[in-house]
């Protein structure tokens, strides 16, 4: 009655940050990814910053990028 059970493959979520960071000029996709990659910007707080500077991305976005668990880590 089981034998095909098998656990549903994992969510790849689409990269919001890949996204954002796309859209923007060079100069501000280098911050941009720094800030991302700089672990001392908790992902909440440079959310906000962004969202103050007309940029929106939700914190879980830079936390998925953060920990692999987005579509950037499947290339």
């Amino acid at each position: 009655m089981l034998e095909d059970l098998k656990q549903p493959p994992s969510k790849v979520w689409t990269c919001r940050v890949r996204t954002l960071a796309n859209e923007l000029e060079d100069k501000d996709k280098t911050i941009f990814l720094e800030a991302v990659s700089n672990p001392q910007w908790r992902a909440e707080t440079l959310s906000k910053a962004l969202h103050q500077k007309g940029l929106s991305i939700a914190g879980s976005g830079i936390t998925r990028h953060r920990r692999g668990q987005c579509s950037c880590s499947n290339h």
